[in-house]
């Protein structure tokens, strides 16, 4: 019985890293862009449009209730395209380790949600 409440947890626990992980993915673009050295109007731009372009591409092609839901293995190079932008932005901005984590954390994630059937997640 407490193996069975110990795989439900960690299930829900890697929804919520995914939860995370897009939160993580939105926030790193929207850093990035307000952060480069270009004019205040263009970062000012940047910070918005970035993360509004990744949350439009997540909600039409990626999201479980997406309209027009890609199926693996396109849902997967769509996903790992947004993470791997955020983690050139991170490591643009010289946060190597966290560019690193990112990308590991996103793939550990994926395989889990694979593995245990929560590809609707």
């Amino acid at each position: 019985m407490g193996e069975i409440v110990t795989v439900v947890m960690l299930k829900e626990l890697n929804r919520a890293l995914r939860f995370l992980l897009e939160v993580a993915l939105i926030l790193t673009l929207g850093y990035w862009g307000a952060s480069t050295s270009l004019a205040l109007t263009l970062r000012f731009f940047l910070g918005l449009a970035l993360p509004l372009l990744a949350m439009l591409v997540w909600g039409l092609l990626v999201a479980p209730k997406a309209r027009h839901r890609l199926v693996d293995p396109w849902r997967l190079l769509i996903e790992l395209a947004l993470f791997s932008l955020a983690a050139l932005a991170l490591w643009d901005r010289q946060f190597y380790l966290l560019a690193i984590a990112l990308v590991a954390l996103f793939l550990l994630n994926r395989l889990a949600l694979s593995l245990w059937g929560q590809n609707t997640v």
